[in-house]
């Protein structure tokens, strides 16, 4: 009996433990983004968190964790630091305004890292890092940039949700796209990552600015032939809309013609 005892009572301590130590929801899906691992996260899970961030009890927590990663002291631990640089820049696009706000109020905590360097088997592991950070910088600073940002991002979100059975949100429609000019072509940094369609932007990549910049002039060109198109179809109904007030005026001189000369007929007679 006693030792029936025993194992009940260890039993109850096990299941006590395991009750008091349980992470809810947002835990998880904020443990799952900011792992030290080699894969990427699902951009479900960080658009999960991006919708959380407008509760504002939630957001403390959300923030709280996102800068714990971003500001991790030990430098072997650089995939967690891209990580959380990766949610941060996707909590800026994505999530309340208040993120952004708080990103600006600590700015010093991401320039910090653009000079961050770590090397792991003699190659250089913290050029993802120097370059998501100094892009989040740029985009956080300027105003015009962020809006257009989140507006495309809104626009992801609208064209891509899915409604489930339960009126829940589904589909892989939440796969935003959340890669910054550094995180476009393979490479430095994050190796042996899923290739599963439903992660994130793969990681640490590089492109040249000489090749981003050719990608913004190439926008920036197709945004003014959108304008003359539009400019063009302007003048065109303008000119179409003049053309009928003229012919328009014709037809009411010519029924004024018409009832004058009518008036004169009735008087001679």
């Amino acid at each position: 009996m006693l030792a029936s005892a025993a194992d009940l009572l260890k039993k109850g301590v096990k299941q006590v433990s395991q009750a008091t130590t349980r992470q809810s929801p947002l835990e998880k899906n904020l443990s799952e983004a900011t792992q030290n691992t080699n894969w990427g996260c699902p951009t479900s899970v960080l658009m999960e968190i991006a919708r959380q961030t407008y509760d504002f009890q939630e957001y403390q927590a959300i923030m709280k964790h996102c800068w714990e990663a971003v500001n991790e002291k030990n430098p072997t631990k650089w995939r967690r630091i891209y990580k959380g640089l990766t949610m941060l820049e996707f909590l800026c696009k994505n999530g309340s305004e208040r993120c952004v706000d708080e990103s600006r109020e600590s700015l010093h905590r991401i320039r910090m890292l653009m000079d961050f360097h770590v090397t792991e088997e003699g190659r250089d592991k913290g050029a993802g890092i120097r370059e998501k950070s100094k892009y989040i910088c740029e985009l956080i600073n300027d105003s015009e940039m962020l809006k257009q940002e989140r507006e495309k991002a809104r626009q992801n979100r609208d064209k891509y949700i899915g409604i489930g059975a339960g009126g829940q949100r589904t589909g892989a429609g939440w796969s935003y796209n959340t890669a910054t000019p550094a995180d476009r072509t393979g490479g430095r940094g994050m190796e042996d990552r899923p290739r599963d369609g439903n992660s994130a932007s793969p990681y640490d990549p590089y492109i040249p600015k000489a090749d981003r910049d050719k990608e913004k002039e190439k926008e920036k060109r197709s945004s003014t032939d959108k304008d003359a198109d539009r400019r063009r179809d302007r003048r065109a109904s303008d000119d179409r809309r003049g053309r009928e007030r003229e012919r328009e005026k014709e037809r009411e001189k010519k029924r004024e013609r018409e009832t004058g000369r009518h008036s004169d007929m009735q008087t001679g007679r």
